[in-house]
């Protein structure tokens, strides 16, 4: 174990421990939280945060804070105006953002997105600089009144005309990695970024996200706000395996695009391809200093998993979504949404951004051995096998018995071909009838389970995968294994002549002297050498 995998074990350990100690209640018999507290507290814990399955804990809170706005104190920006703050906490006195909430109906995926390299707090601290919350202009039930913990009324100054009954929202505070010029890893030890996603279905029942700026020490901070539709912060790739494998993907993100795009790859969830993917992105208008640097994050729903690339100009991309001879995941589905890549750009430099995904040859072959590295195993010794079954079916018909090479030869015209385009065809049958209903019927019957119930065996055949896109594996492995046997009959054979055109030589020049009889070509030898002899020649006759 190297000194990296030990830190990977020492990080899951610490957040495996502070997982159980947020589950554990020494106050119920069980020792531990209700079921459905423990699933909210091991999700928070585990999971980013921007998964579809995290509730937002702020949306089910009830309200705490009235905000008391006066005149000056606060700006309305317009219906899908970015709020952008250079430097926040520089005002004099307590300002106060209103972002409206588009009307319904909303497109599919519009969502609510805030990042700033500020902490946002929960409205206790005094000396808080930035404050997110979700209000409504509606004032709460009078029961509600006596549970409001923050009023910031008197740090507004005068009362207002306008009082809004607000969340605050930084419980469903995400920490992205900070991705500045500078930035190198995604683990340098640098102040995270702090970041809000919310759809727009789940804020229906708000009309305002308000930002509260106080004052502070001039520092050189940054926040992004800004609400996006879904057909301008979601891309789906409909392309399937082969048009990726052939083509690659090449997007182009124009100078409007909001600060997150998200591209979906349905097809893309299989261990077995490696990919490169290259972010170029023009510099800023002349005048504009960009407020950070492109922040990439990799995920996949079906196993979790989420990497980030900061100050990214591109990467190896490798999931760990479908593997062969894996049981299926326990939901009984595949891994239908496949790889999320999110892409957080500065859209106030006015520069567009390119984005180009490939299939890493080199990397795909290497995962294709290291998957199947059992076959070079396997096909080998079936390809020796019909060699050989060749050369005695030949020497049973003539008493001639063929070189390994000559056999070869004769197998590559006639057998061989038939046999791997068989084990095709019974790859790709197989890789169907485990999807088929009468498969799920038969094995519950010899089960004695629900035809629902999960199949654990289903790719313990063949390629061990249910995909038809891999049957080009099975020729490919074929292929390999005759080289592989061409390549290693002629090693042998080049060994074998080296060592006899040694012997010979070295017999001629140390044994052999000028006034000694020449001995017979065939001289007598024991019953003892004749043995070992035989038993090598016939080693050589199996192997070749």
């Amino acid at each position: 174990m190297d000194h990296l995998a030990i830190m990977w074990c020492d990080q899951f350990r610490k957040a495996l421990v502070r997982a159980i100690f947020d589950v554990a209640d020494a106050r119920r018999p069980t020792q531990t939280l209700e079921q459905g507290d423990r699933i909210r507290a091991l999700r928070k814990r585990l999971l980013t945060g921007m998964e579809s399955v995290v509730e937002k804990a702020a949306l089910d809170s009830e309200p705490t804070t009235f905000l008391t706005l006066e005149e000056g104190s606060a700006s309305i920006l317009s219906q899908n105006e970015r709020l952008v703050l250079r430097s926040p906490g520089h005002t004099a006195k307590t300002k106060t953002h209103l972002l409206p909430i588009p009307a319904e109906p909303h497109s599919e995926g519009s969502k609510f997105t805030l990042m700033t390299d500020q902490e946002l707090h929960a409205g206790e601290d005094e000396n808080s600089k930035m404050t997110a919350l979700l209000c409504t202009a509606f004032p709460p039930p009078g029961h509600f009144a006596s549970a409001l913990a923050i009023n910031i009324k008197s740090a507004l100054g005068a009362a207002g005309t306008t009082r809004l009954a607000c969340k605050n929202a930084v419980a469903d505070v995400t920490y992205l990695p900070a991705s500045t010029n500078t930035s190198v890893n995604a683990f340098d030890q640098a102040k995270p970024f702090t970041y809000l996603q919310y759809a727009l279905e789940d804020l229906r029942d708000f009309q305002f996200v308000a930002v509260v700026e106080q004052p502070a020490e001039a520092n050189h901070g940054w926040l992004l706000a800004e609400f996006s539709a879904g057909n301008q912060s979601t891309m789906k790739v409909s392309k399937g395996h082969h048009q990726i494998l052939i083509n690659g993907l090449r997007r182009k993100l124009d100078k409007d695009r909001p600060m997150m795009t998200e591209l979906k790859i349905p097809e893309v969830h299989s261990t077995m391809f490696a990919y490169n993917l290259r972010v170029h992105r023009d510099p800023c208008q002349k005048g504009q200093e960009e407020l950070f640097a492109p922040l990439l994050r990799q995920s996949i729903q079906e196993p979790y998993e989420s990497k980030y690339f900061v100050n990214t100009k591109g990467g190896n991309i490798n999931v760990h979504g479908i593997s062969p001879y894996m049981p299926p995941p326990l939901s009984g589905k595949g891994a239908s949404e496949g790889l999320s890549l999110q892409l957080w750009t500065d859209p106030t430099c006015n520069s567009t951004v390119k984005v180009s995904l490939t299939v890493d040859l080199v990397g795909s072959a290497g995962k294709l051995v290291m998957r199947y590295r059992t076959v070079f195993a396997a096909f080998p010794l079936l390809v020796v096998a019909i060699v050989l079954r060749k050369q005695f079916k030949v020497y049973d018909a003539t008493g001639v018995f063929m070189s390994f090479s000559q056999s070869m030869d004769h197998c590559i015209r006639t057998s061989l071909p038939a046999i791997i385009a068989a084990l095709t065809f019974l790859s790709v049958a197989l890789s169907k009838a485990t999807q088929g209903p009468w498969a799920r019927r038969w094995f519950s019957q010899s089960t004695g389970t629900d035809e629902t119930s999960i199949d654990f065996t289903v790719n313990d055949l063949m390629l061990g995968t249910s995909d038809p896109f891999f049957w080009f594996l099975v020729p490919l492995f074929g292929i390999v294994s005759v080289g592989v046997c061409i390549a290693g009959n002629y090693f042998v054979l080049t060994i074998m002549e080296t060592l006899a055109l040694l012997y010979g030589r070295l017999r001629t020049l140390l044994l052999t002297k000028p006034d000694e009889p020449r001995r017979p070509t065939f001289a007598m030898t024991s019953p003892h050498q004749r043995l070992i002899t035989t038993t090598i020649l016939l080693l050589l006759v199996l192997t070749l």
